[in-house]
């Protein structure tokens, strides 16, 4: 993901370097301990509701500022001295990874993201590719860290549009997506790609003036049309992370150490697991609930629904833990089957600075009967938080009712729990 191929094998969307990356139509929340409320007052809309507080005769879920909708326009361009591999045409795209994407991003947001099933290929007259013949991925090598990403975002329009009726001006912000597929030059004997010149920002704005704009340069608010750049050799799971970003998700890779537990960490392989539900929550898509000292059914997050609760242990005005319990059982889900294991895990999550971080703990995996390989995972059953006092216990599983919940016991730390 962190590739330095041309421009960006992580791509570009709307929105975040570091931070949230938020379409100008999203309503991602803030994390602060006490903003967060199940219901919003009449006359606000509030995704997460089941009412219609904004007063339109549709519940607020259904409303178009909470679903969704995406259509994808696809352009694959190459350069002159690396052409494309012969066998990434368009078939290879709809095939290999658009389809999945389809499926993937609709069961991880509840049906919340509706992307068109059929992509839309921009091509020239002959081909699937449209070819820069007088410009050479080096040619964008501007001796910055992060090559000349708006030059090369300049010639690819101009090229499209004077072969084409295609218009950049045409797109609608709200629902379409620009994605540009770069050829990537690979050496036969390593099969791994050369890296050229441009570096990836998580995402980026394009603006009405022309500009591309780096996230966190701006106000999410405004925000322009949702570009995605990516290699002609990213798979499925990249794509799937930039999609992410149009939506509102950011970059939890750069906010702590998520890492393959959901969608916007990173190193999950070819297929990632589920946002995680700290993701979700920020999108509206699920509900927090604040718990004390005491014992819990916690559901995991394939088995929950729209709206339900996200369980969280609160330490102070900024701080608090959110506690996940994931399945990686193939009768649950096609898609957080790829989760790293059956567990309950914790997130610490600290929102004092001017971003919010978010980190696993050390151990801050948790399951109830340990397995071998356990062992080598750091996991176990019991986490300590002397810092704060606090100690959490898995206790038992429970998988009745096409549910899978994990028992979990929050208590007050003793001072043999320290010593």
């Amino acid at each position: 993901m962190h590739k330095k191929t041309l421009l960006i094998s992580t791509a570009f969307i709307v929105l975040i370097c570091f931070s949230l990356i938020i379409p100008a139509t999203s309503l991602a929340r803030s994390g602060k301990v006490g903003n967060p409320q199940p219901e919003g007052p009449l006359g606000q809309l509030t995704c997460i509701d089941k009412i219609d507080n904004d007063l339109d005769g549709n519940i607020d879920a259904d409303d178009d500022d909470c679903k969704k909708e995406l259509n994808a326009k696809v352009i694959l361009v190459e350069f002159s001295d690396k052409l494309h591999r012969q066998q990434h045409n368009k078939r290879y795209y709809e095939k290999k990874i658009i389809s999945d994407l389809v499926s993937y991003h609709k069961e991880n947001s509840f049906g919340q993201v509706i992307l068109q099933e059929s992509f839309d290929f921009i091509t020239p007259n002959h081909g699937e590719w449209f070819k820069l013949e007088n410009k050479k991925e080096d040619d964008y090598d501007d001796g910055s860290d992060k090559g000349d990403i708006q030059q090369f975002f300049a010639d690819v329009i101009s090229l499209v549009e004077s072969a084409t009726s295609f218009r950049l001006s045409a797109l609608d912000e709200k629902k379409d997506v620009l994605i540009i597929v770069y050829s990537e030059a690979w050496n036969d004997r390593t099969a791994w790609p050369i890296k050229g010149p441009l570096t990836t920002c998580a995402a980026l704005w394009y603006k009405t003036d022309g500009v591309i704009t780096k996230c966190s340069e701006g106000n999410y608010k405004e925000a322009g049309l949702s570009i995605i750049f990516l290699s002609e050799n990213n798979k499925f799971s990249t794509w799937a992370h930039e999609i992410g970003h149009t939506i509102g998700a950011f970059d939890l890779y750069e906010a702590g150490n998520v890492s393959k537990w959901g969608l916007m960490g990173k190193g999950w392989g070819k297929n990632p697991p589920h946002m995680t539900s700290y993701m979700k929550w920020s999108l509206q898509w699920l509900n927090y609930n604040s718990i004390e000292y005491g014992t819990y059914w916690i559901n995991s997050l394939v088995t929950s629904n729209f709206g339900d609760y996200v369980q969280r242990y609160v330490i102070n005005e900024d701080k608090y833990y959110v506690l996940e319990v994931r399945t990686n059982d193939i009768q649950y889900s096609d898609w957080d089957r790829y989760a790293p294991n059956d567990a309950l895990v914790l997130y610490q999550v600290d929102e004092s600075g001017e971003e919010p971080n978010i980190n696993i703990p050390s151990y801050g995996v948790l399951k109830a009967k340990k397995s071998f390989k356990d062992i080598f995972l750091k996991v176990r059953k019991s986490f300590t938080d002397c810092d704060n006092n606090v100690k959490f216990t898995a206790l038992e599983v429970d998988k009745s009712n096409n549910k899978y919940q994990i028992k979990v016991k929050i208590e007050k730390t003793e001072p043999e729990d320290c010593d």
